[in-house]
């Protein structure tokens, strides 16, 4: 089911303290608004814990990330690790995770970790202001379901492939089909013209 509440105000699926979803209230979250990192500079420990739970990243070319915690005699238990270990092959986790020195921007984009680079900050925050004014082009619940589904192919790993499917069109599909914007994009669609969503995210 769609939460309704949280496509209206997606900061309720935080607590005050922020840890009800995890670290800084985003590594366990499922709430409806994306987040995009906007990294300009080195991301170190918590910093590279933080950009992998985010949903897209762009970074200046010359930034880099690593998790030195090896080194510090803690380790990254902040979500980082097993998201790492999912994204990356386990030698490219390991590297992160276990040498704790830092990759460049450039590797973690090849690595599939950054979805675009700059060259400037100012071409930082004009990348991530586009990937944000892209999203909000969509309908809010079918941004919800989208990225839901995306999640469940993620971290449901109990699931095979028919039945995070079967689950997703089941249960938020039909909350979806059953909301105004859904109609209306398909009117929209229909009478070749743009869609006037009833709010967005």
């Amino acid at each position: 089911m769609i939460p309704t509440a949280w496509l209206e105000n997606p900061n309720k699926a935080v607590d005050s303290t922020g840890m009800n979803n995890g670290f800084l209230g985003i590594s366990n979250r499922s709430n409806a608004k994306p987040i995009i990192a906007a990294l300009n500079g080195s991301s170190y420990g918590g910093g590279t814990e933080t950009l992998v739970n985010c949903d897209l990243v762009v970074a200046l070319r010359s930034a880099t990330i690593s998790l030195p915690e090896v080194r510090r005699g803690v380790a990254a238990v902040a979500g980082a690790l097993p998201r790492l270990g999912r994204n990356l092959t386990i030698q490219r986790a390991n590297q992160l995770a276990l040498i704790g020195e830092p990759i460049s921007a450039s590797t973690a984009e090849q690595w599939g970790l950054i979805n675009a680079l700059a060259d400037s900050v100012e071409e930082v925050d004009a990348l991530a202001l586009k990937f944000a004014a892209a999203i909000i082009e969509g309908c809010p619940e079918s941004i919800f379901v989208s990225q839901r589904g995306v999640r469940k192919g993620y971290e449901e790993t109990a699931l095979s492939l028919k039945e995070a499917t079967d689950e997703l069109a089941a249960t938020e599909m039909v909350q979806l089909q059953e909301s105004d914007n859904y109609i209306e994009g398909l009117l929209a669609f229909k009478e070749k013209r743009n869609p006037k969503w009833t709010f967005k995210l």
